[in-house]
């Protein structure tokens, strides 16, 4: 059993080996978790959104996407202390903790739908990150409140400009998730995550560099070519 400290005690958990592809979302199940921590989140004061594919889902299709596995929401570094205290809330309220990852990935179940949390991170001026594609500062902080599943939930005002930089062509629906993995896959996706929990931390943030430095020059050659940011 792991240990994460919070202001509010010690959650005590199994970390989950989690990989793209285990199963496909419930949306009623689903919807009904998110109000739920969106109410405990309010209740400790942290500000927090709509991430990667649940933007996509709520702006596109108005709902969780059909493939899409679970929901992914965001926070801000600087809240990482009242966003434990909320953690340690939703762990009371039937949430159980199966992940945490040290770039600030949480990982959360109830009732069989997961939720992860993304810890946006500020990396340069006018940017953000949470470890992956990088965000526009404005896309974090100015943000407006969309309908989902009996919910309001915060999304970037400019989802446009956002989406178009993470994805393209954000309206045309790609299925990026394969649900009829081999035995071998699944091994696979398995180990590397044991693996990646037992590196040390210098070697940790190295890898996780490398893997998305492609990833974040591109990002910058974008919000360049389009004014976005300047070099």
């Amino acid at each position: 059993m792991a240990t994460l400290k919070t202001p509010k005690g010690r959650i005590k958990y199994k970390q989950h080996n989690m990989y793209l592809g285990s199963k496909r979302i419930n949306k009623e199940i689903a919807g009904k978790n998110l109000i739920l921590v969106s109410e405990i989140m309010d209740k400790n004061n942290v500000y927090f959104g709509l991430y990667a594919g649940s933007i996509l889902g709520a702006v596109r299709e108005h709902d969780f996407i059909d493939w899409d596995e679970d929901i992914d929401l965001y926070f801000l570094e600087e809240e990482l202390s009242k966003f434990l205290s909320a953690l340690y809330d939703l762990v009371d309220n039937g949430f159980e903790l199966l992940r945490y990852e040290r770039r600030g990935l949480y990982s959360v179940k109830r009732n069989g739908e997961y939720i992860d949390f993304y810890m946006q991170k500020k990396i340069a001026d006018g940017v953000w990150s949470v470890g992956e594609t990088p965000t526009l500062e404005e896309d974090v902080m100015d943000t407006i409140f969309v309908p989902l599943r009996g919910g309001q939930y915060r999304v970037p005002r400019n989802y446009d400009r956002c989406l178009t930089l993470w994805y393209g062509d954000w309206r045309t629906p790609v299925q990026y998730a394969s649900y009829e993995l081999s035995k071998f896959q699944i091994f696979k996706a398995q180990s590397l995550q044991v693996i990646k929990r037992m590196l040390p931390d210098s070697l940790y943030h190295w890898m996780l560099e490398r893997h998305h430095r492609k990833k974040r020059e591109a990002f910058y050659e974008k919000c360049y070519k389009a004014g976005y940011l300047k070099r």
